[in-house]
C-alpha cells in the first residue's frame, strides 16, 4: 500500500469489531498511526500484535457518562 496517511493519526471507534478490524488494518497499510478505542481489551491487543505496534488500542466505553 502506499504511505498516503504517512504521518497522521487517526481514531478508530468499534475498532474491535469486524468493520473496526478492517478500516484499522486499511488505515496502518496506508501509513497512519492509528488509536483504537473499543469496550474489549482482548481484540485491541490482538490487534496492536498484528500492525506492528501502529495501532495503539484503549479499552474505554465511550457511552459511559460517568
Amino acid at each position: 500500500m502506499s504511505n498516503t496517511l504517512r504521518d497522521a493519526v487517526v481514531v478508530v471507534a468499534g475498532a474491535g469489531g469486524g468493520a473496526g478490524d478492517a478500516v484499522v488494518r486499511r488505515l496502518v497499510s496506508c501509513g497512519a498511526t492509528v488509536v483504537m478505542a473499543d469496550r474489549t481489551e482482548e481484540h485491541l491487543a490482538s490487534l496492536e500484535a498484528a500492525t506492528g505496534g501502529a495501532a495503539h488500542g484503549y479499552a474505554v466505553d465511550l457511552l459511559d457518562e460517568s
